[in-house]
């Protein structure tokens, strides 16, 4: 008789569904992070580019400065009386 124990091989069974469940919760994880960084990168890169608002209230002054001159240069509205 032999003293060593019976080892029994099929114990160890090797699931591969649970290494590709794994492997596309990182994937995903990993995606969605990218994604997440990306949208706020391009955010922070728009509200710097646009100084906070800050070039709307520039444009929006030049706009008015513009037409308030052509206004005050036109003859056609000289003539005009205000109501």
């Amino acid at each position: 008789m032999s003293t060593e124990p019976k080892v029994d091989n099929r114990e160890k069974k090797k699931s591969g569904t649970s290494t590709f469940s794994r492997l596309f919760k990182y994937t995903s994880a990993k995606l969605v992070m990218q994604f997440i960084t990306v949208v706020i990168g391009i955010f922070l890169t728009i509200m710097i580019a646009n100084m906070g608002g800050y070039v709307d209230q520039i444009l929006k002054a030049s706009i008015r400065e513009a037409v308030m001159e052509f206004i005050r240069t036109s003859p056609d509205m000289k003539n005009k009386t205000s109501a």
